[in-house]
């Protein structure tokens, strides 16, 4: 299993250390378990028997013009493939051509191949695959999860991030959403404060809400002034929850130490978000 380096969109902030990002030189691998233990281990979601609830994902358009470029590659690829069953599905920020619904992820596996497979030639007459990447997905509905345990309706102005869930064709997850919002009702069941968000690609579960003054700037020996951890629930936190969980694993990653130059292993580490409505505050 394959996992991401650690994801931040624009409403998220590492603060420092706290990040557990890695530096350069990063090869990671994967090691299940952790503190949270095995109701967080991803299996291949549960195929219906009825109902069109999966399609192929072919393509995402994310910059201001996403919704007319959406537009224009449905049609395109219409005019040079032939197929018919193309539609585009457009989200905050993003736009994205999808093909077909299906019953299951086997029934979409024939249409999938194809379309990985199939070929276009550029103006300079090199041949790409456009479609290499698609993969299958759910097909986007409401979200899943009870908007009282959703991080956009939640209180506080910080929230500790401790897991990522993503779909990934590789490990047949095409369920990130309800992944996520079964670890928050586990976690909520465990006595910890948790929540989810959903975004475009990524879901996360995120732990407590904390005031503005959770942290407090000091300088360091150097004299560079950083950001410490005031409130003694959100330090708990770190110590319940130091490593992020990613699909289910944590991530171990090969970094350079800045003061020796040697390689050494270490995890990706849990980090501050903003809780989303703190983004829009004058």
């Amino acid at each position: 299993m394959q996992t991401t380096k650690c994801i931040a969109t624009a409403a998220f902030i590492l603060l420092g250390a706290l990040a557990g990002c890695g530096g350069d030189d990063q090869q990671p691998s994967t090691q299940q378990g952790g503190l949270f233990g095995n109701f967080l281990k991803p299996s291949a979601p549960p195929e219906p028997v009825t109902g069109d609830c999966f399609t192929i994902l072919l393509t995402s358009f994310t910059d201001i013009e996403h919704v007319t470029r959406a537009l224009k590659s449905k049609q395109a690829t219409a005019n040079s493939t032939g197929w018919s069953n193309l539609f585009v599905v457009h989200e905050d920020g993003r736009s994205s051509l999808m093909m077909g619904r299906y019953a299951s992820v086997t029934a979409a596996a024939g249409d999938l191949k194809r379309a990985n497979a199939f070929e276009s030639r550029l103006p300079d007459g090199t041949l790409v695959r456009p479609f290499a990447t698609a993969f299958v997905t759910r097909v986007p509905g409401p979200n899943p999860g009870r908007p009282e345990h959703d991080l956009n309706n939640a209180s506080g102005y910080y929230s500790v991030v401790v897991a990522h869930f993503f779909n990934d064709p590789a490990d047949r997850i095409s369920n990130r959403k309800e992944l996520a919002v079964e670890c928050v009702e586990k976690m909520r069941q465990q006595g910890y404060e948790a929540y989810f968000q959903h975004g475009p690609s990524i879901s996360l579960v995120t732990v407590g809400t904390f005031g503005e003054n959770a942290f407090v700037s000091q300088k360091n020996a150097n004299g560079v002034v950083e950001a410490r951890l005031a409130d003694p629930k959100l330090k708990q936190v770190f110590r319940d929850f130091p490593h992020l969980i990613i699909n289910g694993a944590t991530e171990i990653v090969t970094r350079i130490d800045s003061a020796t130059g040697q390689k050494v292993k270490g995890t990706t580490g849990t980090y501050v978000t903003l809780i989303p409505q703190r983004t829009a505050r004058p």
